[in-house]
């Protein structure tokens, strides 16, 4: 396998083939279902806010959150499996709304159960260009946008239209049975933030 050091994460990281988008992820039943519920959940309760990305947001992890988004991510298993890896298993999946003039997506590389990706447009007032390592992609719903969340550099520009845009999108996770996820469990994802932000102050580094 081909692998690299990352000197802005000081992480091994290993090559991956390029991202790329794909049609119709779910049936268009199941996707008109899951827009209809999601609509219903954030009719009755108030969305968490992420300050620093601009947006609303559910995590599947939450106590609070809905079975839901726990189920579509068992039904994309399948299709996960024959695009990434035979032996994957689903880690987290969040419910993003990027919203105002604060909604933004800055370079990185994930911290946290994302070695294989797949992400879900839900709706947008208009597009706004994701891209992977370099390359630009456009989804649209019920598109989603497949790539290696670990291992490869993803960002977005600036906000499109943030006066009026909407831009709602699910991030399926899937990694393999022997990652830190499931062998340490969900909370060491402390411990690599911490180790990262250590390792960037003490080179002087910005977040990335």
């Amino acid at each position: 396998m081909n692998t690299f050091y990352d000197p802005l994460t000081n992480r091994i990281l290993t090559k991956r083939p390029d991202a790329y988008l794909i049609d119709e992820v779910f049936s268009e039943d199941d996707f008109a279902i899951l827009l209809t519920q999601l609509s219903s959940i954030e009719d009755s309760m108030a969305l968490p806010y992420d300050r620093w990305f601009g947006r609303f947001g559910l995590n599947s992890t939450d106590r609070r959150c809905p079975e839901l988004l726990s189920n579509y991510h068992d039904k994309l298993l399948p299709l996960a499996r024959k695009l990434f890896s035979p032996t994957l298993e689903p880690s987290y999946c969040l419910w993003a709304s990027y919203r105002g003039y604060r909604a933004q997506l800055p370079k990185h590389i994930d911290d946290n159960a994302c070695t294989y990706t797949i992400d879900l447009c839900l709706s947008h007032v208009a597009p706004w260009s994701i891209y992977i390592e370099g390359k630009e992609l456009i989804p649209y719903p019920n598109q989603a946008v497949v790539y290696y969340g670990e291992d490869q550099y993803h960002w977005r520009e600036a906000f499109t239209e943030p006066n009026k845009n909407r831009v709602d999108m699910i991030f399926f996770h899937f990694v393999e049975p022997q990652h830190w996820w499931f062998t340490k469990g969900p909370q060491y994802i402390d411990k690599i933030t911490n180790d990262r932000d250590s390792y960037q102050k003490n080179k002087g580094m910005r977040r990335q």
